[in-house]
């Protein structure tokens, strides 16, 4: 099961997947894409993806705020069983096979998903009588669903460092113990 945020200061994407199925997507704040993930049971293998915020020279208090609403909500669902992991915006373009390409890098993925589910806009999307696999799935979930195919057609090496650099930004000097107590009582990250 694989849990893809696709990050905001308010707002963020969201893509809940059994396999190719669907089980919620959309756009909701951090508390609510949290309460997602404490109602489906991670498994062993669920996976917490969240497109890392990068700084490009250009930093500002929006971008602060979308690393720490991704920060808080990858601490919170650890505890929840789901196994965060960091995906830097690079790398997801670089396994859609479209870093190399100009323009809008969301239209560029949206395209991208398409193509994978039908080849053109009618078939992916389909009507409301007839919906196609992408059905429903708009602008900011969808970032996060190619964020979700990217993990898919990464090698297990990249995947472990992604899980590797989310484990690194907990705090290694505290306990486990301590670690629960400050996100019990709301303290967080």
């Amino acid at each position: 099961m694989i849990l893809a945020v696709d990050p905001g200061p308010v707002l963020s994407g969201f893509m809940l997947r059994d396999g190719w199925k669907i089980l919620a997507q959309g756009k909701a704040t951090a508390k609510e894409i949290e309460e997602i993930g404490m109602r489906f049971e991670p498994l062993p293998d669920g996976v917490l993806l969240i497109e890392q915020v990068r700084n490009y020279g250009n930093g500002n208090n929006t971008l602060l705020r979308t690393a720490e609403v991704g920060a808080r909500m990858a601490g919170k669902l650890a505890w929840m069983g789901w196994t965060p992991a960091y995906v830097p915006r690079a790398d997801v373009l670089r396994l859609l096979d479209v870093l190399h390409l100009k323009g809008n890098r969301d239209k560029l993925v949206r395209n991208v998903l398409i193509d994978m589910n039908g080849g053109s806009r009618q078939l992916a999307f389909g009507t409301k009588d007839n919906p196609g696999p992408l059905y429903g799935v708009k602008a900011d979930a969808m970032q996060a669903m190619g964020l979700a195919v990217a993990y898919e057609r990464a090698p297990e090496e990249a995947r472990q460092g992604w899980k590797d650099l989310a484990s690194d930004q907990w705090s290694p000097n505290l306990d486990e113990k301590t670690e629960k107590k400050r996100y019990i009582r709301g303290g967080g990250r």
